[in-house]
């Protein structure tokens, strides 16, 4: 189950990385390319670490998950969306001399670990303009949502960044890259929080226009190639491998129009969706402890719930041992339990006074994989090892969001109880399916 709000991100300085993107027309976005042989469209390799050591490149389209918006410096009234083109991302200087500089948010995935990456190079499609020889870029402060920061709210969120010159490389068909392996390997390793990156133009001159991904089905979206080694990997951190869910379904309306999994059911390997009506919670009488012990309160009373969910279930989940442990890194038995993390959010908005599940309310669970990773299922989505995530990591580190879509200002960081964990002992290998 996943909801809302806005979390402090402090701030990490980066030093200057330069690398080739090489000459190469880039792939298109939809590949995954297996050296050395750098043709064949294949699968990603699966965080399970028993694959032999194989260098991989990726390719992760940023459409539908990432958001970019741009801001004159001449117009101090400006604000995201309300009078330009939302379909290009600009960078340059305005004829007084302003920045003209864009926001890019640019998803991670939990294919690698951080020491696992070779290389990340940011494409980009230009629509108008010359070819940069640099792009200025830098770690953005906080969270920040298109359509409300305006200029003033943008500069701030850029100071006192420190931005990095990095070398443009020309690609074919108007195409360019640039090396983002620091940021990256930032954001992977949990350094940084990834709130995105500020990209400002270098020089005077006439503006440099790139396609952005603010429309579904936008031609030339930017996209990241992200090449790794995969090689062995330490499996002593619970008893299963990742298992994606649903297994073999890419189409997201299929997944919609057959959902059966949510967080819950998903972190117990259950195929069954375990609502938050089943699990009896009192909305009442979560207020009241909201009120009083604030959100640790009402997390340590649904861990209870969700407790006595199991024990009444344990038979049909094949569940033989589901005990409360202290910490993320608790010892448990490798060979027969994993670890599962569970957080609640919970804000009274104005006009409200009592929680519910629509809005105030939300909670969200994470499972731990034998490589050490976190592992999510969200609603009307495929399963996924939860990027950033690298093993011996407290998954409090980072700020639970209530939903998988950046710029929902109420839905960042919403989730910000201290986690509750869990031992399992599941006995099936697969997934069950409790109610039959």
């Amino acid at each position: 189950m996943l909801k809302k709000n806005s979390v402090y991100v402090g701030l990490i300085l980066f030093v200057s990385f330069l690398s080739a993107c090489g000459s190469a027309a880039p792939p298109p976005a939809t590949e995954v390319i297996t050296s050395p042989s750098a043709t064949e469209s294949t699968t990603s390799l699966p965080a399970n670490g028993e694959a032999a050591s194989s260098t991989i490149t990726e390719i992760w389209p940023l459409a539908g998950r990432s958001v970019c918006a741009w801001f004159n410096g001449d117009e101090p009234e400006y604000s995201m969306g309300l009078n330009t083109d939302p379909t290009t991302i600009r960078v340059g200087k305005t004829p007084k001399g302003n920045d003209v500089f864009s926001f890019l948010y640019l998803p991670m995935r939990g294919t690698f670990l951080f020491n696992e990456i070779e290389s990340v190079k940011l494409y980009l499609k230009i629509v108008e303009g010359e070819t940069p020889s640099t792009l200025r870029m830098g770690l953005l402060n906080d969270f920040w949502s298109n359509g409300v920061t305006d200029l003033a709210g943008a500069k701030k969120l850029t100071e006192p960044v420190n931005t990095a010159a990095i070398t443009v490389n020309q690609a074919e068909d108007g195409w360019v890259c640039v090396d983002i392996t620091g940021y990256a390997t930032d954001w992977l390793s949990g350094a940084a929080l990834n709130n995105g990156l500020v990209m400002l133009g270098e020089t005077d001159g006439e503006l440099t226009q790139f396609a952005s991904d603010w429309y579904e089905g936008v031609e030339n979206p930017p996209y990241l190639e992200v090449t790794g080694t995969v090689g062995e990997r330490d499996l002593s951190y619970g008893k299963f491998a990742y298992l994606r869910h649903p297994e073999n379904k890419s189409d997201d309306a299929l997944i919609a129009e057959e959902e059966t999994t949510n967080c819950l059911s998903y972190a117990l390997r259950d195929t069954n969706i375990i609502g938050a009506d089943e699990l009896e919670l009192d909305y009442s009488a979560m207020t009241d402890i909201y009120k009083k012990s604030g959100e640790d309160g009402v997390a340590a009373y649904c861990a209870k719930k969700i407790i006595d969910y199991v024990q009444r279930n344990k038979d049909a989940l094949k569940i033989s041992n589901f005990r409360q442990i202290e910490n993320f890194n608790s010892e448990i038995d490798a060979e027969k339990e994993y670890r599962i993390a569970f957080r609640v959010g919970c804000k009274l908005f104005e006009g409200e006074n009592i929680l519910d599940d629509t809005d105030g309310f939300n909670y969200h669970l994470w499972a731990q994989v034998n490589t050490g990773q976190w592992a999510q299922k969200v609603m009307f989505s495929p399963s996924e090892i939860v990027p950033c995530t690298p093993p011996g990591t407290s998954p409090e580190k980072y700020p639970w969001d209530s939903t998988l879509d950046w710029g929902e200002v109420k839905s960042y960081g919403f989730l910000t109880s201290k986690a509750v964990y869990f031992a399992v002992t599941k006995d099936a290998d697969g997934f069950t399916q409790h109610k039959g």
